[in-house]
């Protein structure tokens, strides 16, 4: 039983007058008045001491009291009743409005109930949270399934929380996605946010109906990376009382952890699997168009730019030799030019103040903190260097490269190609750009993305490794090169001699990752898994072009493969195989236990269902975005770890 109490020494006189003149002038009954305080009570969610109150007679022309509530529909009519002004022994003060017999009431003022109730913790197998402690928790026998709400029920009328057991996970992304699909028809979708400091956890609202009433949800989305594991945790509340409870559910859901979640794992413990090990090492990528330095398997991490602008188009990442800085290239969409940024942990994000090329990434030195970039100018190419230690960021000019210009815009109406541009470059062709050890830097010759060659700065000559030469990969010692012809046959190129190795991958390559030892080399490969589906119909024409961005528009799935070629033994194996558009990039992990890769996946989801006339929501989930997968060529087990592009390793553990 909730109590109300009234200071009856210090106030006595006071509510005595305030009761006797309210009966004198036809004022509220103590029935009204009772009605009136048991319903803040359980609005305010905790015991309280009113210290004085007072009433004024209104009127008002609908039964929104004159306190209305988003996405409540009231009645016109007027409507007598009182104004009540609480005032508590905390010296605050609330505002209700009731009719005459207190049938009706409305709480004008909001209340924190996250600073007025008293919270339990409840403890499952895997799990701790807290909540209010006058509600209940029901469970079933598995813990997979936990209702914590006033009565222990869901409620479409009241408030409450569900947790949720998922077997089977992603990243919080797609477990927010999935969860959203299976919720039904739902409204007013807001934006993934991260929990509290939790880098690896999401939370984003909607709006569905529950049998009569609007409801505002909140969903919580915990990955267990370790056990591809992980669990959700849906709160809801009546659309017009979501502003009082969001910070009593804000606190639910910041305590809410897992407890079976290793925190760290030594590469000496015998069984550690492979990418256990790699949690000290700076996994860089971007998500939802910002650059994020994070660890794997605990993903996005920590984000470094904070606008999520996509016109900017951060991309070609790249750390420094020891793992300290990150820098990347971008638009800058005030003047459309590209521009270099760097950043570490420990430092601010800083800006080049040179134009670079869109195409060619920033190449570090072997060691210390010079950065090499080019910049595009008539005849070529200028190399520059700068030292990112330098306050003034004064760019050293070191000579101008030979470059084939004037190739024709690529066409990149097609969503997958976009998004297989970003990760690679145009038509799939990755430039380069690299520093060697003997201070000579191998470069893309040509604006296609084609042709290979390296320039050596003492005597401004030029090595030309061949016109036909792209889409490479760097042996660790950087004294070899990975690449590959027009017709996708891979060669390992001395970099010394310029002398070329067939590698006989048995399918043409596409893309190409090297094992950090210099003996694994791994192709990916795709071949058409159908004929493709044709939307040429007339009908269909202004509906496409709207959405699909071209007419006539045709959707490619492809069966991809990532390929393990040992150099050693010259033998083959398939890693990983699935469906999509493209493989983008093949990173190595850092103690070589594993691969990283983006995946383009097909718009076949996306085709389908703009056939089907689906609803823009439906639309929005089939879209394709890029993918990091997780696969181990030990066991050769794999899985998506985020929805998100462009990853790069750090292969050294920066200094503390």
């Amino acid at each position: 039983m909730k109590i109300y109490r009234i200071i009856a020494v210090v106030f006595f006189l006071n509510v005595f007058w305030v009761g006797y003149s309210a009966l004198a002038q036809g004022g509220p009954s103590d029935e009204t008045l009772e009605r009136v305080q048991a319903f803040f009570s359980t609005q305010y969610g905790r015991d309280y001491v009113l210290q004085r109150y007072n009433w004024n007679l209104q009127t008002w022309s609908d039964t929104s009291l004159g306190c209305p509530k988003l996405g409540v529909n009231y009645e016109p009519k007027e409507v007598r009743g009182y104004e009540w002004t609480f005032t508590l022994a905390d010296n605050n003060t609330y505002i209700l409005h009731s009719d005459l017999d207190a049938s009706l009431i409305v709480l004008c003022s909001d209340v924190d109930r996250s600073a007025t109730m008293r919270f339990s913790e409840f403890r499952a197998t895997d799990f701790v949270i807290e909540y209010p402690s006058t509600w209940q928790v029901v469970a079933n026998a598995e813990e997979t399934e936990v209702i914590i709400s006033p009565a222990g029920t869901e409620d479409c009328a009241g408030v409450g929380t569900k947790i949720i057991f998922r077997p089977v996970v992603g990243n919080a992304n797609t477990m927010l996605d999935e969860a959203i699909q299976q919720a039904g028809f739902v409204q007013n979708i807001g934006v993934p946010v991260p929990i509290g400091e939790r880098i690896d956890a999401l939370a984003l609202g909607y709006q569905a109906a529950c049998g009569t009433n609007l409801l505002q949800y909140r969903i919580g989305a915990f990955p267990d990376a370790f056990t591809s594991t992980g669990y959700l945790v849906i709160q809801w509340t009546p659309l017009e009382d979501y502003s009082s409870w969001s910070a009593v559910y804000d606190r639910m859901l910041n305590s809410f952890r897992l407890t079976d979640t290793v925190e760290s794992l030594g590469t000496d413990v015998p069984g550690t699997p492979p990418e256990q090990a790699l949690a000290d090492y700076p996994l860089g990528h971007v998500f939802v168009n910002d650059v994020f330095i994070g660890t794997f398997p605990t993903l996005p991490g920590t984000n470094f730019t904070i606008d999520g602008d996509a016109s900017q188009k951060r991309r070609l990442l790249r750390f420094s030799a020891d793992g300290t800085y990150l820098a990347f290239v971008m638009r800058d969409p005030f003047d459309d030019t590209q521009r270099l940024e760097f950043f570490s942990p420990n430092t601010r994000r800083r800006r080049v103040g040179d134009i670079v090329s869109a195409e060619f990434p920033p190449a570090w030195a072997p060691t210390g903190t010079q950065l090499a970039f080019v910049e595009p100018i008539d005849g070529g190419l200028s190399l520059k260097v700068v030292d990112v230690t330098d306050p003034n960021l004064t760019a050293q000019i070191l000579g101008t490269l030979p470059f084939a210009d004037g190739c024709p815009a690529s066409d990149e109406d097609y969503l997958p190609e976009q998004l297989y541009h970003y990760e690679t470059g145009p038509n799939g062709n990755a430039f380069t750009l690299i520093w060697l050890l003997d201070g000579r830097y191998l470069y893309t010759t040509s604006c296609d993305g084609i042709g290979l060659a390296i320039w050596n700065p003492m005597d401004n000559t030029i090595q030309d490794l061949g016109a036909d030469l792209r889409r490479g990969a760097m042996n660790p010692d950087r004294t070899h090169f990975a690449a590959m012809d027009g017709d996708g046959v891979v060669y390992t190129v001395d970099l010394a001699t310029g002398n070329r190795t067939l590698v006989p991958f048995e399918e043409p390559a596409e893309q190409l990752g090297w094992g950090l030892d210099g003996r694994l080399l791994y192709a990916s490969t795709q071949r058409a898994a159908d004929d493709g589906l044709m939307i040429d119909s007339p009908d269909l024409e202004e509906r496409a072009l709207s959405l699909l961005g071209t007419f006539p528009y045709r959707s490619v799935l492809n069966t991809i493969s990532i390929i393990e070629f040992d150099l050693n033994r010259g033998t083959t194996r398939t890693v990983w195989q699935g469906q999509g558009y493209a493989i983008g990039r093949i990173v190595t992990a850092p103690n070589n236990g594993g691969l990283i890769f983006s995946l383009i996946p097909s718009d076949r989801d996306y085709v389908v269902a703009f056939m089907g006339n689906a609803d823009y929501l439906t639309l929005r989930f089939a879209r394709p975005e890029t993918r990091l997968y997780w696969v181990s060529p030990l066991t050769e087990a794999s899985r998506e770890i985020a929805v998100s592009a462009y990853p790069v390793y750090a292969y050294n553990i920066p200094p503390q």
